[in-house]
């Protein structure tokens, strides 16, 4: 009898649709809600996407995964509530959870010390944290949508699990050690990032959409064209970037897509058709190993700015792109200083989600001058910047006093005087910090509701056994 191996992940949910994702250990077919999807085979993994439709969205849906008409998933002594696709109200509202870099490993000491008591030390997981409260709340009180900015997993850095299950594997005899190596090395990556109970149920029951940074493939990918032309020239990074790459496309980026998107995405329809993905896949990722590949996997957000259409689409639909008629929040990206982002044509209001915890903002007066190809107009629009990281990524002790610094009036009057020295352009915006950085691992949720905005960045504290989250920044936006 076939199992599900990972998942199931509730990505895409609509006004009356939504997408599960699974993966599961034999060819079957998957069966959700009464909407049942093949699976495809990639290198010997098997996946499927289910599109739900026709849903009522006055209701929520709990569901249960078929696999080949046996019930697979959950469990019949599951210890958590069942999973179910709770619809994206109607009303104007919205309660989005987000936050970036979330290093895996066992929720238990060494590992759940701070990284400057213990080296394996990550902290306590603040998204199993806010699992745990959501399975003690009644439903009302959870979010709509999770919104992960980038670092799902850290192929760069991985876990004494991983390395045991890979310790018999050679990819490369003389290939870097300690990273994920292929495809199949990813997968296993994957599998142990989304394995926690609390962490799966929680991606079970809450729709999700995730975006690509550095350390799932690297923290130096692709920063300059001298690196990438030095790593193609060695026999082991095509395996290792493809691997990545197809991974990326697979565990995070089809699930952003709604089925209307997935209709016309021509890679997913070939791997439907075919039911095998490995070579349209592989083909994908390599046209995205480049220079500007980078840009478009890691700032999706910040190319709405000119606009990257691969994974800005489900913040678009989640409500998080509300300019026009009323105000909103106008762009979403992953970044840590926020450069890129303030170039561009702002809305009446705009929130950019990131990665280090601070506010800055209101962003004061745009400068006028070239915004893109075209000249923009002086402007007071207000822009916040709230960054929030990582879910679980504790900083060393060496870490965070060179974040300190650089947050200093000294560190700035530095930074405006190399600038002086070489060719860049001053800020178009004026920034004013309205909090203090944090340096914990911490979640952040934004809030709409009844035409005002705010958000709230919480941090995991208590014991590793029963932590709790505390607010440690609330702020009011609109």
């Amino acid at each position: 009898m076939p199992e599900v191996r990972v998942g199931p992940l509730l990505r895409h949910v609509g006004a009356t649709d939504a997408t599960v994702w699974v993966e599961t250990d034999q060819p079957c077919r998957v069966e959700v809600l009464g909407h049942h999807a093949d699976t495809f085979e990639v290198e010997g993994h098997h996946f499927a996407l289910v599109c739900v439709a026709g849903l009522d969205p006055s209701r929520e849906h709990p569901y249960a995964v078929h696999l080949d008409g046996q019930k697979a998933w959950p469990p019949d002594d599951y210890d958590f509530p069942p999973p179910r696709i709770r619809l994206m109200p109607q009303d104007g509202s919205l309660r989005l959870v987000f936050g970036s870099c979330r290093a895996s490993a066992p929720h238990h000491p060494p590992y759940t010390h701070r990284h400057w008591w213990h080296p394996k030390g990550q902290g306590i997981d603040v998204l199993r944290a806010y699992g745990l409260r959501m399975r003690d709340q009644p439903s009302a009180l959870w979010p709509d949508a999770l919104m992960m900015l980038g670092d799902q997993l850290y192929a760069d850095q991985v876990n004494d699990t991983i390395k045991d299950l890979v310790a018999e594997r050679e990819v490369h005899a003389d290939g870097p050690v300690e990273v994920l190596e292929d495809f199949e090395e990813y997968c296993i990556g994957y599998w142990d990032a989304w394995r926690d109970p609390v962490v799966r149920w929680m991606l079970s029951t809450l729709p999700s959409s995730m975006m690509f940074d550095d350390h799932e493939i690297n923290d130096k990918w692709n920063t300059s064209q001298a690196w990438l032309a030095e790593k193609r020239r060695t026999d082991w990074y095509q395996t290792r970037i493809i691997g990545g790459l197809m991974a990326y496309w697979i565990y995070q980026h089809l699930g952003n897509m709604s089925p209307d998107e997935l209709a016309e995405d021509t890679t997913f329809q070939r791997v439907q058709a075919t039911r095998q993905g490995a070579d349209a896949i592989r083909r994908r990722g390599m046209g995205l190993d480049h220079r500007e590949g980078r840009r478009a996997l890691r700032a999706p957000a910040v190319r709405q700015l000119g606009a990257d259409p691969a994974a800005v689409r489900d913040a678009r639909r989640r409500g998080l792109d509300r300019g026009g008629g009323r105000r909103g929040v106008g762009t979403t990206v992953h970044l840590a200083g926020g450069e890129g982002a303030r170039r561009g044509q702002p809305r009446p209001l705009g929130v950019l989600p990131g990665q280090l915890p601070r506010l800055r903002g209101p962003g004061g007066r745009r400068r006028g001058g070239q915004a893109g190809a075209g000249a923009a107009p002086p402007t007071t629009t207000k822009l916040w910047q709230v960054v929030c990281s990582g879910l679980r990524k504790d900083t060393s002790a060496v870490e965070s006093m060179v974040l300190r610094l650089g947050h200093t009036r000294v560190a700035s009057a530095v930074g405006r005087t190399l600038r002086r020295t070489v060719a860049v352009d001053p800020p178009r915006l004026r920034w004013r910090a309205v909090t203090k950085p944090q340096f914990r691992n911490q979640i952040g949720t934004l809030e709409f509701a009844g035409g005002r905005m705010a958000v709230r960045i919480e941090r995991a504290t208590g014991g590793w056994r029963r932590p709790r989250l505390t607010p440690v920044i609330e702020q009011r936006l609109l």
